[in-house]
């Protein structure tokens, strides 16, 4: 999650940050406009908000709601970040796959187009 840096055009400050396959999104059912971002990663994330204590493995819950003018922008985002999720998780097997077998792609872009 990052927003324009109004000092430096075409510029922007991450404010949140975790790797897409440890996100789950989901749309407000009361109010279409705002996205429910759970994130699950180690260390804070940003400015998200805790969610209870962390799990055995040191692994901590944080929530996140943002906010749209519209509906239609809103599930715009969720798609999105659904879409990035996916192509993440199977980048991420794509490597399991490789590493079991013995092999390593040569580069990221052998693993993408292996999808």
């Amino acid at each position: 999650l990052a927003s324009p840096d109004l000092s430096n055009p075409g510029m922007a400050v991450v404010k949140t940050s975790a790797p897409l396959q440890f996100i789950t999104p989901r749309i407000e059912n009361a109010e279409p406009r705002i996205l429910q971002v759970w994130l699950q990663v180690y260390g804070s994330p940003g400015q998200a908000t805790p969610c209870g204590a962390p799990d055995s493995n040191g692994k901590q819950s944080y929530s996140l709601e943002l906010k749209f003018n519209d509906a239609r922008s809103c599930d715009a985002a969720l798609r999105q970040l659904d879409r990035n999720r996916s192509h993440a998780r199977r980048a991420m097997l794509m490597q399991l796959k490789h590493f079991l077998k013995g092999s390593v792609p040569t580069s990221q872009e052998d693993t993408v187009h292996a999808i």
